[in-house]
């Protein structure tokens, strides 16, 4: 292997060559569970939802940027029984939420969740408002997405404070897809990682954190009582103590956190 590694570049590393090493690059990305965004099969998504249910026993889930609802209709479809609170500030958005799980349990609030209680700037395509890349950061629409950008005031509250309001004990499995903001709603949730009030977190890590300058190692600071592991298809990828070559990847991918005294059971 070192003898392939030292050969590579001066057989391969030529201009002429890039779309080849790119095409490689690119497949074993995918390899480690990286750009899988094609089907929830192909995420893992699938494949994580039977998981935790078999091997955790998920009963009260938090699913934080809940868009249309597609994450806790897949969750109810395989464990009826839970409890799923759905949060989704975009006010179209919500909408439809509301419509899609009106069959279910889920419990639906029009709040974003952050690190700040207040009004929030929120934002979204001009000329599609409604869509599923509304972030807190314009960039995302603007610089990422190429687009012009509408503003829109949402209101936020912590999870630390939504968790004392509503009496919760506890939370199974915190979802958050919030399209660049995970860090922020981790960081209003300090307290109830503290408390151990939260057992599983599932969040999203991709070019969005480049716009919020969130590091994986950020994450891996912040949550120093789990471990992190990257969504394979039909498994999980060890990421604690990897070198930042290896995590700090900013391309789609699904990152579980499972607290360690879970793990070790």
């Amino acid at each position: 292997m070192q003898f392939i590694k030292r050969a590579w570049p001066l057989i391969f590393g030529k201009p002429w060559l890039y779309k080849f090493n790119l095409a490689l690059f690119q497949l074993g990305l995918r390899g480690i569970g990286v750009l899988n965004s094609a089907t929830d099969r192909h995420s893992g998504e699938k494949w994580l939802m039977k998981f935790l249910s078999q091997r955790y026993g998920i009963k009260t889930v938090f699913d934080v940027g809940a868009n249309e609802g597609a994450y806790a209709l897949g969750l109810l479809a395989a464990q009826p029984e839970i409890r799923v609170y759905c949060f989704e500030p975009h006010p179209i958005t919500y909408a439809k939420l509301l419509l899609n799980v009106s069959a279910t349990s889920a419990k639906c609030f029009n709040i974003a969740l952050s690190d700040q209680i207040g009004n929030l700037s929120f934002y979204d395509y001009k000329d599609a408002d409604g869509s599923e890349h509304a972030s807190m950061y314009e960039d995302v629409i603007s610089k990422i997405h190429k687009k012009e950008s509408h503003e829109i005031k949402v209101k936020a509250l912590t999870l630390d404070s939504f968790l004392d309001e509503n009496n919760i004990s506890e939370i199974d499995l915190l979802k958050i897809d919030t399209e660049g903001n995970e860090y922020s709603v981790l960081k209003g949730s300090v307290d109830s990682l503290q408390q151990k009030r939260i057992k599983i977190i599932h969040f999203e890590f991709n070019e969005m954190n480049v716009i919020s300058r969130s590091f994986f190692r950020d994450f891996e600071n912040l949550l120093a009582d789990f471990e992190l592991f990257r969504l394979l298809p039909q498994g999980l990828l060890p990421l604690n103590g990897k070198s930042p070559v290896f995590v700090e990847i900013f391309a789609y991918q699904n990152i579980v956190a499972i607290r360690k005294d879970l793990v070790a059971n």
